[in-house]
């Protein structure tokens, strides 16, 4: 079924509050929960974790002769742990590893065998899942939630970085305002191993000690109608300045934070995402764009790399199948090269999965869109942004010079005649318009169809 698709397009909007001196002594505001959001992290990382595992127990397929870990759960009575088993199936980047078309066992470093099953070289001798592969869509949702990176290439990764922040922000004892403060606090954060790992005070400090870096922070309760608390910082540590901007909301079942940052991971890197659980509805939910693409080195003119949106209805029970899962994906690549031989342009991709494990017809449908917008020559310019235009142009539009290949799976645990997924409606994305998008705060996630007056 070809569908013409446009890219993913997010906005973050926030709303500024009132400016005010008014100010208390530190920790003695009475903002509740909203003035720890280390701790909502730590809870929201945790939530993330489980919708991970319901995919994964979902999509991941481990011998022949089963379809899925469905059987094995039945059979254990509960559900399986797949933390620990991310590394297995995803690398530090949170890539899915390609894995063998006939046994389903992960293929780790290229080799003879990587090619055949639909894998690639990362060009760090790993063998990457490939867009064609027909687990790709289903496992790349499983590694963007349960694979922890420590930084925003996944989705845990994003937490688990902004939490050892907050972490650090929370022991500086930064003085919280009742409303907007004219100014920002100095305040000295200490990156220790008590919010850190050696692993990310290495990279962020230098050594695996940690630093003592300087930071400006405003932190004030009830920025707008409907948040409870927000957290802005600029921190300085060396050469880099990393800033974030945090907006928290803590109301009856809601826990809920939304984030815009700059320069976490590099130089001109911006991100921006939020994510909401519901207790009462067990319902969790996230969007996020992340990385600029160039169109000159370093400008970030050319749009957002990647977007990530997931909802998921968990199981209230043991988290053994998600009940409702929308999962999309968009990633933009810029590949550019030394080597006069080499391809030069953009790629995108688009990934969907959406179905229920558990009512309906017990399945997820998959679907995977994949273009190529480059050639072997010397681009300009004018070279770039053309190919550019191509690859974010709706991907299956056959009038394009750069046709997109359209990859479709199926995930059930049910034996049928008929294909299940054939009564799942798959993820739609609107064509010739820009596709709206909703942060946390409104009920709607996503739209089915879209409205040109109101797009």
């Amino acid at each position: 079924m070809n569908k013409k698709l446009v890219t993913l397009i997010a906005a973050t909007i926030y709303v500024a509050g009132c400016s005010s001196e008014n100010s208390s002594p530190a920790n003695s505001v009475d903002g509740g929960k909203a003035t720890k959001p280390a701790t909502i992290l730590a809870e929201l990382s945790a939530k993330t974790q489980t919708a991970g595992e319901a995919i994964g127990n979902a999509v991941l397929k481990e011998q022949v002769g089963t379809s899925s870990l469905f059987t094995k759960l039945l059979k254990a009575g509960g559900p399986i742990a797949l933390n620990s088993r991310a590394d297995g199936y995803c690398n530090d980047d949170g890539q899915p590893y390609a894995v063998d078309l006939e046994t389903y066992t992960p293929i780790m470093e290229v080799g003879s065998d990587c090619a055949s099953n639909h894998g690639s070289d990362n060009g760090q001798g790993e063998c990457i899942m490939s867009e064609s592969h027909r687990e790709f869509a289903g496992n790349s949702a499983f590694c963007l939630l349960s694979k922890d990176t420590g930084n925003s290439s996944s989705v845990l990764g994003t937490f688990t970085q902004l939490k050892s922040i907050m972490c650090a922000f929370e022991k500086a004892n930064v003085t919280w305002h009742t409303s907007k403060p004219s100014a920002p606090q100095a305040a000295k954060l200490s990156f220790d191993k008590d919010c850190f790992d050696e692993v990310s005070l290495s990279h962020i400090c230098g050594n695996p000690n940690g630093c003592s870096p300087e930071a400006n922070v405003m932190a004030y309760l009830n920025p707008d109608n409907y948040y409870n608390a927000r957290v802005s910082m600029q921190i300085e540590i060396k050469d880099k300045t990393i800033q974030y901007d945090a907006k928290i909301k803590t109301d009856n079942n809601i826990t809920e934070i939304a984030v815009s940052s700059q320069g976490n991971n590099g130089e001109g890197q911006y991100d921006a995402y939020a994510v909401r659980y519901d207790a009462a509805k067990n319902a969790y939910t996230f969007e996020g764009r992340f990385d600029r693409i160039d169109l000159v080195e370093g400008d970030g003119n050319g749009g957002w790399s990647r977007h990530v949106r997931i909802y998921a209805d968990l199981n209230t029970d043991q988290h053994v199948m998600p009940e409702q899962i929308e999962f999309a994906y968009s990633n933009l690549f810029k590949h550019n090269s030394s080597d006069p031989n080499a391809n030069k342009g953009y790629v995108s991709t688009l990934a969907t999965l959406t179905g229920s494990m558990t009512d309906g017809p017990q399945a997820l449908k998959a679907n995977v869109y994949f273009k190529a917008a480059y050639k072997q020559d010397n681009p300009d310019a004018q070279d770039w942004q053309d190919r550019l235009a191509s690859a974010i142009k709706p991907l299956a539009d056959d009038d394009d010079d750069f046709i997109a290949e359209q990859y479709d799976a199926c995930y059930t645990h049910k034996n049928s005649e008929n294909d299940p997924c054939d009564d799942i409606i798959p993820i739609t994305i609107p064509t010739n318009v820009a596709l709206a998008f909703y942060l946390p705060g409104s009920e709607t996630y996503r739209k089915q169809v879209a409205d040109p007056e109101d797009p």
